[in-house]
């Protein structure tokens, strides 16, 4: 059964010393794509490289995964290969699908023109070239996919090893991976974010809160996150200057995994040389965990949790006094608030109205709602009405702001997969 229910062991190999970045993006994507990555460093009770524990675990591996840029690395004594070139020959050995990134072939003799007389990767050379075009080749069979990369540009590394993989486990069919109610349980016995994560209490701590979250945090790495990014992107690429420009400054971001990319695209836009004369201008409320963590950590901003409470223990969602309604089934026929609920909610919708009924958006994302005329619920929404509110206004942004020139690439790459996902809803 192929399906989001099931996960895969990613094992990735490489030197360490030059590509420690390039490694910890992929490891990082592996996650995103609601893998297990498999790597030296994530070991939590490896010790010294261990060939038998090594063989072990690429056994167990689903697919490889190995990277190749200017040097050879340690050599193994007594066996007269380095542990990358060993990873690789096990992988052979156990008939492994194969992914390789190989450092371009411009960048790979800069980097080893740049190695001082006494270096002593300057005695491997013939071992490096060897082996690079020993990978080049490989021989058909195992599935061979071999990819070329830029240290300058590890970010279109990123996206292509994404791609790469879900198409290496899309040719799996089916086979191997694992099935589990709950990723994080497995990944939590398996791997740490880092060392310095897994010897930190308050890390360690913070960590476990956050994947308590249990709906959030699955829905942050299985459920298509690649493809939330790109809908936050392409949001942004057409939102973002016309809200700016017709005077925006108070922003909502409601709770929810697909808001929490949406956070996290807008954070990187505050860096755009467009944004730096309003972002201190900006107000930021949330009751997102994730996005108030985001914030909190990446920019001097106005940010403030509200409802303010503690999280509940599904979304990382704060609810306020709404917490104090007792909880009831959700309806499947429209039927009152109590008068306990009217007020709660009406003070809160009344302090909503008064924060951006003139200057402010409140984003939000909604899912699994029946408005059919069978449903009994009304057909027009707040949704559909702020639609139309939109479209009235007419947002057009002046020439100077550059926001829409400025990741052209990226909006054609969202473009694109926003039509592999939905055919029927983007136009060419």
């Amino acid at each position: 059964m192929v399906g989001e229910d099931r996960r895969y062991e990613i094992f990735i190999s490489s030197t360490s010393k030059d590509l420690q970045k390039v490694r910890e993006l992929l490891i990082q994507t592996t996650v995103q794509c609601g893998h297990f990555p498999s790597a030296m460093e994530l070991f939590i009770a490896a010790g010294a490289k261990d060939l038998e524990h090594i063989e072990d675990c690429i056994r167990k591996a689903d697919l490889f995964v190995i990277l190749i840029g200017a040097r050879y690395g340690t050599v193994v004594k007594d066996l007269g290969k380095t542990y990358t070139r060993l990873e690789y020959d096990l992988a052979i050995e156990h008939k492994k699908p194969i992914l390789a990134f190989l450092l371009n072939d411009k960048e790979y003799a800069e980097e080893r023109g740049k190695l001082a007389e006494g270096d002593p990767e300057r005695k491997h050379d013939d071992d490096l070239r060897e082996f690079r075009e020993l990978v080049k080749q490989h021989p058909e069979g195992f599935g061979r996919i071999v990819k070329f990369f830029g240290l300058e540009a590890i970010d279109k590394l990123a996206a292509t090893y994404e791609l790469e993989l879900q198409d290496a486990i899309r040719r799996l069919g089916g086979k191997g991976g694992w099935i589990r109610g709950e990723l994080y349980d497995v990944l939590k016995t398996r791997v740490s974010l880092s060392a310095i994560v897994g010897d930190n209490p308050f890390f360690k701590r913070f960590v476990d809160r956050l994947n308590a979250f249990d709906v959030l945090s699955m829905r942050t790495i299985s459920k298509v996150p690649h493809l939330k990014r790109a809908i936050a992107d392409y949001f942004l690429d057409q939102y973002l200057g016309r809200m700016i420009e017709s005077g925006v400054r108070n922003l909502f971001f409601e709770s929810g995994s697909s808001i929490a990319f949406l956070s996290e695209a807008f954070i990187e836009r505050l860096r755009e040389d467009w944004m730096l004369e309003v972002y201190r201008d900006l107000n930021i409320q949330t009751n997102n965990i994730l996005t108030h963590l985001d914030f909190v950590l990446s920019e001097y901003i106005r940010i403030e949790m509200y409802p303010y409470g503690p999280p509940e223990a599904k979304y990382g969602a704060t609810f306020g006094p709404l917490t104090t309604i007792p909880r009831r089934e959700p309806p499947t026929r429209p039927r009152l608030l109590s008068k306990k609920a009217r007020e709660v909610v009406g003070e809160i919708r009344a302090r909503l109205t008064k924060r951006y009924k003139d200057h402010g958006v409140i984003l939000m994302t909604a899912s699994g709602i029946e408005l059919s005329e069978e449903s009994g619920f009304p057909a027009r929404t707040w949704a559909a009405t702020t639609t139309s509110s939109l479209r009235e206004r007419s947002w057009n942004p002046p020439a100077r702001l550059s926001y829409s020139s400025t990741r052209p690439r990226c909006r054609q790459k969202n473009r694109s997969r926003l039509a592999n996902a939905f055919p029927c809803a983007t136009k060419k």
